[in-house]
């Protein structure tokens, strides 16, 4: 029984696994980037109004 490695053993197959990290790395780290924007954007009024009010 022989085990390749995932993309065998053609440059190819290596080439577009190479590829997919980075686009899934792009995707994960996009959702990422939107949240801590959003979480941002959250605390930034919070942080005004908590100013404002002296709490």
């Amino acid at each position: 029984m022989r085990l390749d490695r995932a993309g065998g053993d053609s440059l190819g197959g290596g080439a577009a696994l190479f590829v997919l990290n980075f686009v899934i790395g792009g995707i994960i780290g996009g959702f990422v980037l939107v949240w801590r924007l959003l979480v941002a954007a959250w605390y930034v009024p919070l942080t005004i109004y908590r100013l404002i009010v002296g709490y």
